[in-house]
């Protein structure tokens, strides 16, 4: 932000540069000419929202890398969030996210104050966004994303391939958002299991996501 900038094309901004055979880029959702936006500096405000892609013609993990260091020491909120996955990540706090690329994939920043952060990353659904490592031969790193803002009871297990529970890991009252938690690889009477497939489950607010876990 900066409080010469303009809605429109000012100074500040950038467009992007024409494409190779291959290409990553960075796309605001706004155009001048039918030429996209690489860079959008917009005027200062109290809340605001950055809409961006970034597209590619290559395969693999792609990583955003910020520095924080420039945001200042206000209060206010930045959250990057990836709308593929209902990823919220505090860029004030870490400095790099990695996904893995395939074509288009869509982000908003969101800045501001807490309720209108809150309110705009506020996931629809139940996503499990990583089992960590996987496949594993030791503790798994289980990270989701339950909707809403308000308590709910939530359960998170892990089933064999036929339906039975294998161990619990949660089962009370969390607030909607983001939460991680672990699994130490180990049944219910603290044995590990033979090695195969399983299935993290989380269930909350009516619904069920289930994410296949390998172990080694």
């Amino acid at each position: 932000m900066n409080r010469k900038a303009n809605t429109l094309y000012d100074e500040f901004d950038d467009f992007t540069l024409p494409r190779f055979v291959e290409y990553v880029e960075l796309n605001h959702n706004k155009k001048l000419r039918n030429i996209s936006y690489t860079k959008d500096i917009v005027p200062t405000s109290e809340n605001f929202t950055w809409e961006f892609a970034v597209e590619a013609k290559l395969n693999g993990v792609t990583d955003l890398t910020w520095d924080n260091s420039y945001f200042g020491a206000n209060e206010k909120q930045l959250i990057l969030w990836d709308e593929q996955e209902s990823m919220p990540v505090d860029m004030r706090q870490a400095s790099s996210y990695s996904f893995d690329q395939s074509g288009r994939r869509i982000f908003k920043v969101f800045y501001g104050s807490d309720a209108y952060v809150t309110e705009k990353s506020t996931a629809n659904s139940i996503h499990i966004h990583n089992l960590s490592p996987n496949p594993t031969d030791s503790d798994v790193t289980v990270t989701f994303s339950i909707p809403g803002t308000e308590q709910t009871n939530v359960e998170v297990k892990v089933v064999n391939t036929l339906g039975q529970q294998v161990t619990s890991l949660f089962n009370g009252s969390l607030a909607g958002g983001l939460h991680t938690m672990t699994w130490s690889g180990k049944d219910h009477s603290g044995m590990r299991p033979a090695q195969g497939i399983y299935l993290v489950e989380v269930v909350a607010n009516g619904q069920k996501l289930a994410k296949r876990v390998v172990l080694k």
